[in-house]
């Protein structure tokens, strides 16, 4: 079977027409750097005790960019289609509940920059 690939995203599409509307759509300029230091804006719940908490980790690895899907249109941007190319933020944190180390990925919305990586940046 043929297939044909978006330029931007690596995305495999059966038509070369659905290809060519996927390298039309606009990237996402990249918000985090890797090395950031960012905070969760939504609580999550621990794995161990359920209780919630939100946490102050690192991001370690850019994804992406990718097409947005419906989780991040729908959540993120109130159910406004942008067909935008997203970038996925791969964060490193501790449990602040049970200590475990833990890795996720967000999307920019659900980020927030700590102020420590302003002063850096000077």
């Amino acid at each position: 079977m043929v297939s044909y690939q978006c330029s931007i995203c690596k995305t495999e599409y059966p038509a070369i027409r659905e290809a060519k509307k996927c390298e039309g759509r606009f990237a996402e300029r990249k918000i985090f750097r890797a090395g950031d230091k960012v905070k969760n804006i939504e609580p999550r719940a621990c794995n161990k005790n359920h209780k919630q908490y939100r946490f102050k980790g690192t991001v370690i690895k850019i994804h992406g960019p990718k097409p947005a899907d419906y989780e991040y249109e729908a959540k993120w941007l109130g159910g406004k289609r942008t067909n935008w190319h997203v970038f996925h933020y791969e964060v490193k944190f501790t449990c602040p509940m049970c200590k475990e180390e833990r890795s996720e990925l967000y999307y920019a919305p659900e980020l927030l920059r700590l102020r420590e990586n302003l002063r850096t940046l000077k």
